[in-house]
């Protein structure tokens, strides 16, 4: 916990982690004390020339939203028009998705024990986030955003006040260190899915599996390969240096999208059932600091099996499957369709095994969905029971497992 006192120029905003305790300003000296309670790892301020954005929306708390002003604007000045794209309304914009990540994330997970949310521009590369407190850096507020990525930061950094810091769910030690960075990643991923579409959610699936076999593929003809989730912060070194990023971030987001899609139901993709884990995950365990068998544990209650053999693959291990899917669909001696499969499983043991969903797409479009069990170097199979010849059948259509599918 802390209690801070702060001495400022009351000409200038002043904003900080903490609830004020009281505030006196004599001639032009403002005086405030802060009090965190609740335990907190660090804490941080922000002090300049503020315009205030305050939005309140039914059913959630009100939010102040401060913005240093006008130094971003500035800077349009010296950076390229690629990069760069001048945009009067950018605090609406920032404001906008603080508001919606709060209101989707509330939803989802929880109602948050607090009552303003302060997020303030700094002039640094980086962001951060504070218990009731989101420091985004400058680049939020100036780059162009076609593919998103810049509201998925800004939905990442929100996502922190339900993982990772004060009165969200923390973690332990460096190596349940995705507990907070990969879960707020897939929030922001969330966020995307929700304001841009399920196409746009696929991309960036696409696009972080695609890295993650790229840096595999890369180490292992030329260097050390990536290392396991549970290494943490040891995933990065001199021969891996970007790998914190691509495992503890990336990879870790992926792990959650797994277990989702695992939960998932196929009949009208409900998550009900994962979003029910994840609530019951931040209010049992908030402002305590977690481990990664907690939540494996936590993985056990919500599916009513023992999830050892998901953690060991996907956290504890490094293996990643290349699934080489083939199948023929022919009219059966009862009339109607079946189509027996065939999957090899290439550069994962022989006890790796993995639920793959399928999808069956019929002559009139309507589409179908089948989960598979996946295990062992070759895993053979039939759906059957088919009325129509299917036009096409698909092999993990949801990027619902991290595997290269040949197809």
């Amino acid at each position: 916990t802390f209690e801070m006192l702060f001495r400022t120029p009351n000409h200038f905003g002043f904003a900080a982690v903490g609830t004020i305790i009281d505030s006196t300003v004599v001639e032009d000296v403002m005086t405030t004390r802060y009090r965190v309670s609740d335990p907190a790892p660090n804490v941080s301020f922000n002090i300049g020339i503020f315009t205030t954005h305050r939005l309140t929306e039914k059913e959630i708390l009100p939010k102040g939203v401060h913005f240093t002003n006008p130094r971003h604007k500035e800077l349009l000045n010296g950076l390229t028009l690629h990069t760069v794209a001048h945009n009067r309304d950018v605090e609406k914009h920032v404001a906008r998705d603080v508001m919606g990540s709060l209101q989707l994330f509330e939803h989802h997970f929880g109602q948050l024990p607090i009552d303003k949310l302060v997020v303030a521009e700094i002039l640094a590369l980086h962001s951060e986030s504070y218990p009731g407190f989101v420091q985004m850096g400058l680049m939020t507020f100036l780059r162009s955003d076609p593919s998103g990525y810049q509201r998925m930061h800004r939905s990442h950094e929100v996502a922190h006040q339900w993982w990772g810091f004060g009165s969200g769910v923390g973690f332990k030690t460096y190596h349940d260190k995705w507990l907070s960075e990969g879960f707020a990643e897939y929030s922001g991923m969330l966020f995307q899915e929700e304001t841009s579409g399920h196409k746009k959610f696929l991309e960036v699936l696409k696009e972080y599996r695609e890295e993650i076999f790229g840096a595999r593929k890369y180490l292992l003809t030329s260097g050390a390969e990536s290392g396991p989730i549970i290494m943490g912060s040891r995933t990065a070194s001199t021969k891996t240096k970007g790998d914190f990023d691509l495992v503890i971030y990336k990879k870790a987001a992926l792990v959650l999208h797994m277990l989702r899609n695992l939960l998932m139901d196929l009949g009208n993709f409900s998550d009900e059932r994962f979003y029910s884990m994840m609530k019951d995950w931040y209010l049992t365990n908030r402002g305590r600091q977690m481990t990664t068998n907690d939540f494996k544990e936590h993985c056990d209650k919500h599916f009513g099996i023992d999830m050892a053999w998901f953690f060991d693959q996907w956290v504890y291990g490094n293996d990643l499957p290349t699934y080489r899917f083939s199948y023929e669909c022919k009219r059966d001696t009862g009339g109607v369709f079946v189509c027996p499969c065939e999957v090899k499983t290439e550069n994962v043991g022989p006890a790796f095994q993995m639920y793959v969903p399928i999808e069956i797409e019929m002559r009139d479009k309507q589409k179908f969905y089948y989960r598979q069990l996946i295990t062992g170097p070759t895993t053979v199979f039939d759906i059957a029971g088919l009325e129509d010849m299917p036009k096409k059948l698909r092999f993990n259509p949801f990027e619902s497992v991290l595997a290269d599918v040949k197809q």
